[in-house]
């Protein structure tokens, strides 16, 4: 059906006191296919809208006992009236009563005689955007129900998600435990060593990924708060140790950490730095050629910063991709060198959320000549209790 044409749906009320005006305008009107009902004064008019519900509404202004302005606001005071295109019809075509046909709430205004073209156009314009507004209103009730039904599916699935993540660490930790054990009980057999060493390398990847996807959600649901205590720094790079030597033992790189502040000691959550500092060792190993160095540095960043830098020969992050890295469950795809960085994965994204709980900051820039410089900042002191990192907050900031 053509956008202006009529539906028997469409029905127009024409209020005015005088009967032959009303005649002549339902002539018109019937003859184009609009179905028409009259009302000879207003408060007949006012019963006839909230029994009939019409389409649009053409009214006179001069009726004795109510008048069309008084008219058009108790219609516009009904539920059912408020978006009902009115269209006042007059012998009056002052400016003074313009604006009290403006001032009444009224759509439009046609001067008495009225000429049947113009007419039917007002009409018919007023009753096409009455028709799209209908349908536009349709629409975003239908997309509100649709996007509320994902959002349940979604928050359904990350619950799921996480109840399963959360049940796998406690085999995941049997596991390493156990592969610890026989690592230190299987004698000289370098081939079972080896077994042994690949299960564990394996299962501390996969508990490390479900600590960060269970801190992913705890940042979403703004509960990621960082357990602050006094830390010193050489204490912090110490406990690290164990995790580089065995990274650089698997990895065939070598993993050089470089102490180079005299800071002592800081406040920040132990747990968390670590695994950040682990998390971008990691990615590093990953990507840099076998036999070069990564470098972990420590430095002062100022009298109240302390900056952590991990260094890499690798293929880089290129430019355009260096914000949206730390993106939770990114997957960037480059068109650059083979092996270049093209997945990120949870571990990145975790780093920035640690970063930030503490009120910090982390960024990737070149490392000359070649590779990537994974760089961050956290006070040496936080005031208060700490930083909550929220989701909006951590996504936004991206």
């Amino acid at each position: 059906m053509a956008p202006d044409s009529p539906t028997p749906r469409e029905t127009i009320l024409v209020v005015d006191d005088d009967l032959h005006s009303r005649l002549v305008v339902e002539g018109h009107l019937t003859a184009e296919g609009y179905t028409v009902i009259q009302a000879e004064n207003g408060l007949q008019a006012t019963a006839m809208f909230a029994a009939d519900s019409p389409d649009l509404v053409l009214l006179d202004v001069q009726m004795p006992v109510v008048d069309g302005f008084d008219v058009c606001r108790r219609i516009r005071a009904m539920q059912t009236g408020k978006e009902v295109p009115i269209l006042f019809l007059t012998a009056l075509g002052d400016s003074r009563t313009q604006q009290k046909a403006l001032d009444s709430d009224a759509d439009d205004f046609l001067c008495k005689p009225v000429q049947p073209v113009e007419l039917l156009l007002r009409v018919k314009s007023l009753l096409r955007l009455k028709r799209l507004e209908t349908e536009l209103a349709h629409s975003h009730a239908r997309i509100s129900s649709q996007r509320d039904a994902l959002l349940r599916a979604e928050e359904g699935k990350r619950r799921l998600t996480a109840m399963i993540v959360h049940d796998l660490r406690s085999p995941l930790s049997c596991v390493l435990a156990n592969a610890d054990y026989l690592l230190d009980a299987v004698g000289p057999n370098e081939r079972l060593k080896e077994v042994l060493r690949d299960i564990h390398a394996v299962a501390e990847r996969m508990h490390r990924m479900s600590l960060d996807l269970l801190d992913v959600f705890r940042s979403e649901e703004g509960a990621l708060l960082p357990r602050l205590e006094p830390l010193d720094v050489t204490g912090l790079l110490g406990g690290v140790g164990p995790y580089l030597r065995w990274r650089a033992r698997e990895s065939r790189h070598q993993i050089i950490a470089e102490n180079q502040t005299s800071i002592e000691s800081i406040l920040a959550d132990k747990d968390l730095i670590r695994r950040v500092i682990e998390n971008l060792v990691d990615n590093s190993t990953k990507y840099a050629p076998d036999g070069t160095d990564i470098r972990l540095e420590v430095s002062a960043l100022d009298g109240d910063r302390i900056l952590f830098i991990v260094r890499d020969d690798g293929p880089g992050v290129p430019p355009e991709f260096r914000t949206k890295i730390f993106d939770p469950y990114a997957r960037l795809q480059t068109n650059g060198p083979e092996g270049a960085r093209g997945s990120c994965g949870l571990g990145l994204a975790f780093c920035r959320l640690a970063v930030e709980a503490h009120g910090g900051e982390i960024w990737v820039e070149d490392n000359l000549p070649a590779g990537s410089a994974f760089c961050f900042w956290i006070p040496r002191a936080v005031e208060g209790q700490g930083v909550l990192a929220t989701a909006g907050a951590s996504l936004e900031a991206a």
